[in-house]
């Protein structure tokens, strides 16, 4: 005995039940309201709005399945296009990497170059003053018309106790000046050892002009003759010795040498570089 699916009560007779077509469901044929001439083609409620609704459903479905392709179409081309980013990203970074390695060697041989151009500007500085041993530099001498500079020479070193003959003398003569500053006198002995003597001598007495040639109480300094490059070097050496607080920069046996105590390591300034060193 079967139960009516709408009222869901015992269907008691065959006669007064009726089934679905689609789904078989039984249920009394009053309670759906179907009479003995429709019960072969009887849909229930259920089937017969799945039925009517298929369609519709379907094309729903069809859309939203349209939409989700597209979607997803999109999300490929992104995947795709942060893909190909990333590739040509990787690319960059790896010859990026590559330029870096180059240029690290490019550098390397730049200083290794460098470095050789700082040895050879020493050598060839160093050379440049060594042709210079046998020559003294005398300044604040005051200047006359018509002087006779070897003459001049030879007083300054009689007035330190050294006996100078013109044979002595290889050449002397006056440098060029700043306007308004005295010119210097060069002088290239005839040797070293006579050029030693002078210089050995010139702190055992303060000269003035008015020893020389009586032109008043300016002191006469004798130095070493310094090529253009050792002159600039020391300039340097010394601006940055002040600016430190050294207590020594000068120039001695083709070098410039700087101290910062009096009892401090002596520091050798060879090349602009080694400035750094007066710190």
């Amino acid at each position: 005995m079967s139960t009516c699916a709408v009222c869901t009560t015992k269907i008691k007779r065959d006669v007064d039940a009726v089934s679905c077509a689609l789904c078989n469901a039984v249920s009394h044929a009053a309670c759906v309201g179907v009479s003995d001439v429709d019960k072969k083609s009887y849909e229930c409620t259920r089937c017969s709005t799945d039925k009517r609704m298929g369609p519709v459903l379907k094309a729903i479905l069809a859309e939203m399945e349209s939409k989700i392709m597209k979607k997803l179409s999109t999300i490929e081309d992104s995947q795709n296009f942060v893909c190909r980013q990333y590739d040509d990203l990787k690319t960059r970074i790896e010859e990026i990497a590559k330029l870096q390695e180059t240029v690290g060697v490019l550098e390397k041989k730049v200083q290794e170059k460098d470095a050789i151009i700082v040895d050879l500007t020493v050598r060839l500085a160093k050379v440049e003053q060594y042709s210079r041993r046998a020559q003294l530099e005398i300044r604040e001498v005051t200047e006359q018309k018509n002087e006779n500079v070897e003459e001049i020479v030879i007083k300054v070193a009689s007035e330190l106790g050294v006996k100078l003959q013109p044979s002595d003398i290889e050449a002397a003569h006056r440098l060029p000046a700043k306007e308004g500053r005295t010119k210097p006198i060069i002088v290239q002995f005839s040797s070293r050892k006579t050029r030693d003597q002078v210089f050995g001598k010139r702190r055992t007495a303060d000269i003035t002009n008015n020893d020389i040639n009586g032109l008043g109480t300016q002191k006469i300094f004798i130095g070493e003759s310094l090529s253009p490059y050792f002159r600039d070097l020391l300039i340097k050496a010394k601006q940055a010795g002040l600016r430190a607080n050294w207590a020594w920069v000068w120039f001695s046996r083709g070098s410039v040498l700087a101290k910062k105590t009096d009892k401090g390591k002596t520091v050798p300034i060879l090349h602009a570089m080694d400035l750094s060193k007066i710190l």
